[in-house]
């Protein structure tokens, strides 16, 4: 018997203890003999290593990781440098972060997955910023949303849902019965519940099951999350590329979702999906005034700060403010409307955890993609907002791991057939 890594357990191999995931959750009982499926969903739930009946590491040959060349980390760490304008330092949490970060996106360039703005792109945001002067801006965030909103209905599927959520009869079946009129939403429901992010033992093959399994309340948020996704499906992708979009707001819920699965008594549920929608209001400027976007992407870009400082400099506003008022408008519960419009600034609004728990989520995704999507520098992180959170340094690695590993999960979840 033996304590193996998680990266050394193989098919077929026999588990000598029980293996437990985040908050003491049991994944296998001793005696099962892994599968390729047990061993993704251990690492989907963080688990590091697992004890091995007849096997111990003394038993496998070493296997050597790569070696990053010099030049290679000194080109990354130009590029996290430049992402963090010098706000990691005389911060511990920071400080470990930036460290993480080098070590990727070397990792990335030497993989040739690491994709940076050319200065092409460049080039045609500033000649579609130069004909700005052709669109009609609105004067405040408030009468954006007032009117683009009578233009993206929310999915009736929804409605139906939180009325039903009201009602003294409510039932799993029933809400399985309004869920499973959207096919589409259905499927990514099912794909997401059945996926190692969740890491459940047994194919779950209805709504009603999913419901009954997580619960109500967090069924419905997620059909929420996929609801909002899908109205955005189709934005053009002149200024932004929509994939890179997704994906780092994608990672921004996993992120968030980790990070409330280190505090008890949250809804790790409810924090997935508000990173998820966190930049929503993005989508809503860029569907108005394409071209005024160009220029706050241009104003961050030249005078290296963070995108919501150049929107507010460009429209008076930010995405944040805009995120928040639509999905107020929508009647969307206004816990997750607080997370929108305050991740931002989470320190000066009440409650602060929700809103910090996604600034968190959102710098660290900032931090971790592969892609210049829009937003490239990274807003300071407050002492304020990292002691609300309460995340030691320590615990950094070992969820970085975790994210990188259901990352993959999400992106198959989200984008197999399309987003619409």
């Amino acid at each position: 018997m033996g304590k193996l890594h998680i990266d050394e357990l193989r098919p077929g191999m026999r588990l000598q203890s029980d293996v437990f995931g985040m908050r003491n959750r049991k994944l296998f009982p001793a005696g099962t003999v892994l599968e390729d499926r047990q061993i993704t969903a251990m690492k989907a739930w963080g688990v590091t290593e697992a004890e091995i009946e007849g096997v111990s590491r003394k038993d496998l040959a070493d296997q050597p990781g790569p070696e990053i060349p010099p030049q290679m980390l000194e080109a990354a760490r130009g590029v996290v440098d430049d992402c963090f304008r010098g706000t990691h330092t005389g911060n511990e949490f920071m400080e470990e972060f930036h460290r993480l970060c080098v070590l990727r996106t070397a990792m990335r360039i030497q993989q040739g997955t690491f994709s940076p703005m050319l200065s092409s792109q460049l080039d045609e945001l500033r000649t579609q910023c130069a004909d700005r002067n052709t669109e009609r801006r609105p004067e405040s965030a408030r009468m954006l949303v007032a009117t683009e909103v009578k233009l993206l209905s929310f999915p009736h599927v929804y409605t139906h849902i939180l009325r039903e959520m009201q009602s003294p009869a409510c039932s799993a079946r029933r809400l399985g019965e309004i869920v499973s009129r959207d096919t589409g939403l259905t499927a990514k429901i099912l794909r997401l519940v059945n996926s190692p992010f969740y890491g459940f033992p047994a194919r779950i093959d209805t709504v009603e099951r999913a419901i009954t399994i997580l619960g109500a309340n967090e069924l419905t948020t997620l059909a929420l999350g996929i609801s909002a996704v899908n109205i955005f499906g189709s934005v053009p992708s002149d200024v932004l590329n929509m994939r890179h979009f997704w994906e780092h707001s994608i990672s921004c819920g996993v992120l968030a979702r980790l990070i409330a699965g280190h505090i008890p008594g949250l809804s790790e549920e409810r924090f997935f999906v508000g990173g998820l929608l966190h930049d929503i209001g993005m989508l809503l400027m860029l569907r108005c005034t394409p071209k005024a976007q160009c220029c706050a992407l241009l104003h961050s870009r030249d005078n290296k700060v963070p995108l919501e400082e150049a929107e507010r400099h460009t429209y008076g506003f930010d995405h944040a403010e805009v995120g928040g008022l639509l999905l107020k408008a929508w009647s969307i519960p206004q816990t997750l409307a607080h997370m929108v419009r305050n991740h931002h600034s989470p320190q000066k609004n009440q409650p602060l955890l929700d809103a910090a728990i996604i600034h968190l989520a959102d710098m660290l995704a900032l931090g971790l993609r592969s892609n210049d999507y829009s937003a490239f520098y990274a807003p300071k992180i407050s002492p304020q907002v990292l002691d609300a959170v309460g995340l030691p340094p320590s615990a950094l690695e070992p969820m970085l791991i975790q994210h990188h590993r259901q990352m993959s999960e999400m992106i198959h979840v989200f984008f197999a057939g399309g987003l619409a």
